[in-house]
C-alpha cells in the first residue's frame, strides 16, 4: 500500500506569501508494510497485552505468532556457534511464558510469524556497539509440554518431539485455529512445481471424480478442497504412481507435507462429508486420530490416556425439535456430555474445551 499526500495546494500556499522559497520535493514513493510483511521479518515490537493466547497458543491480530527475546547480549557469539546456547522461542502460553509475566520481563520479547527457523538477535552490551545476525534458535519444551505437542506430555516422545520440531508443520497443525494464513506457508507451497501442473492436477482429479483416495469423501461440490498429493514430496515428479488425489485435510498429514493451510470452514465442510459417507473409514482411537483435526490430537491423547472411549468426531446436537441447534462440535462425548471446540460455545449442561484446555488443565488438576 502506497501513502499518497498532494502538497500542492501547500506549495501555492507558499509561493504567494513568499515567490522566492527554494523549490522542495517529498518523495511519495514511501510504502507501508502489511502486518504480515512486519511479522515475517520478526520485529513487530506490541505490547504483550495485545498477545492473545486463546488456546494456549499465541497468536495478535488473528495471526498465530511465536514469541522470543531478540537481546542476546553475553551469549551472541556462541549462540552463533551453537544454538543451544539461546534462548528458547515460544509457540504456547507456558509455565516459563507466565513466569516472565509475573516477573515484568515480558518486554523483552518480540512477535514473528517467520516459518524460517532462524531469528533476528542482537548483541548490545556497550553503548555505541551493536550487532545483529539470523541464527537458529531452538523451541521452549515447556510450549510442547503445554500443548501435549506430538504427545509431549511424555518424556521420550517429548524429546522426539523437539528434535524433530518444524515451525511449517507446527502452524499447519493448528491452522484451523487462525484467521490468517503465514505469507511462509503461501510462498512455500508455489515452490517446485512443473508449468504444466496445474493442468495434469485438472485432469487427474477430473478423472478420480474428486474423490479423496484416504478418507473416501466425494468432493465435487467443493473442487477447491481437493488436491493432488506427490508421494516422494518431489513436486517435480509428476510419474502417475507417485501422485494421489486426496482431500486438503488428509494432504497436510502426510509425511513431510507442512505449509497446507486450511480454514476452520474447510474443515467443518470436509467432516461434514465424512459424516455423509456411506460407511466410515476405520474404527476406535486409530480411526479419530485420521479423522479429527490435528489441532485437537494432544487434548485428545490426554483423554485417551485417561481411558476415555474413543469420541464423535463433528458432532451434531439435535434438540427436541429435530433441528441442529449448534454447530458441530470438533469431538464430543454425548453420555459425558464434554466436547472439544475450536471456537468457543455454551451448551447448557455441556462442558465444552476449548483446544488447548485440557492440555493446560492438567497442572491445574484437571
Amino acid at each position: 500500500m502506497k501513502l499518497r499526500v498532494d502538497l500542492s495546494p501547500l506549495k501555492q500556499l507558499a509561493n504567494k506569501f513568499n515567490p522566492d522559497v527554494p523549490k522542495f520535493h517529498v518523495d511519495t514513493g514511501f510504502v507501508a508494510k502489511t502486518i504480515d510483511e512486519i511479522l515475517e521479518e520478526g520485529i513487530l515490537e506490541v505490547p504483550l497485552s495485545d498477545i492473545a493466547t486463546d488456546f494456549n497458543l499465541l497468536s495478535y491480530q488473528g495471526r498465530q505468532v511465536l514469541l522470543y527475546i531478540k537481546d542476546h547480549s553475553g551469549k551472541f557469539d556462541a549462540t552463533l556457534y551453537d544454538s543451544t546456547k539461546g534462548n528458547r522461542f515460544h509457540v504456547a502460553f507456558c509455565s516459563k511464558l507466565q513466569e516472565m509475566w509475573r516477573n515484568n520481563r515480558s518486554e523483552r520479547y518480540v512477535s514473528t510469524n517467520n516459518l524460517s527457523g532462524e531469528f533476528l538477535i542482537e548483541d548490545g552490551r556497550w553503548a555505541g556497539y551493536h550487532r545483529e545476525q539470523r541464527t537458529k534458535l531452538n523451541v521452549c519444551k515447556y510450549c510442547l509440554q503445554k500443548l501435549n505437542y506430538r504427545q509431549s506430555r511424555d518424556y521420550r516422545k517429548r524429546q522426539q518431539a523437539f528434535r524433530e520440531f518444524s515451525l511449517v508443520d507446527f502452524f499447519t497443525d493448528y491452522s484451523t485455529c487462525f484467521d490468517y494464513e503465514p505469507r511462509g506457508l503461501t510462498d512455500e507451497s508455489k515452490v517446485g512445481y512443473t508449468e504444466d501442473w496445474p493442468d495434469i492436477s485438472r485432469q487427474l482429479r477430473m478423472d478420480a471424480g474428486y474423490r479423496c483416495s484416504e478418507c473416501l469423501i466425494d468432493l465435487s461440490g467443493y473442487k477447491s478442497l481437493c488436491d493432488v498429493h506427490h508421494g516422494n514430496g518431489v513436486k517435480s515428479d509428476n510419474r502417475p504412481e507417485n501422485l494421489k488425489v486426496l482431500c486438503r485435510d488428509c494432504h497436510r498429514r502426510q509425511p513431510n507435507h507442512g505449509g497446507i493451510f486450511i480454514h476452520h470452514h474447510q474443515m467443518q465442510i470436509i467432516n461434514q462429508l465424512r459424516r455423509e459417507r456411506a460407511e466410515p473409514v476405520g474404527q476406535g482411537w486409530t480411526a479419530v486420530y485420521a479423522e479429527a483435526d490435528k489441532a485437537i490430537h494432544g487434548d485428545l491423547s490426554v483423554l485417551e490416556n485417561k481411558g476415555y472411549p474413543p469420541p464423535v468426531i463433528g458432532y451434531e446436537l439435535v434438540g427436541l425439535d429435530g433441528v441442529v441447534a449448534y454447530e458441530p462440535l470438533e469431538a464430543a462425548w454425548p453420555n459425558r456430555k464434554e466436547a472439544i471446540n475450536l471456537t468457543k460455545i455454551v451448551i447448557p449442561g455441556w462442558n465444552v474445551f476449548l483446544v488447548g484446555e485440557i492440555c493446560g488443565g492438567l497442572d491445574a488438576g484437571f
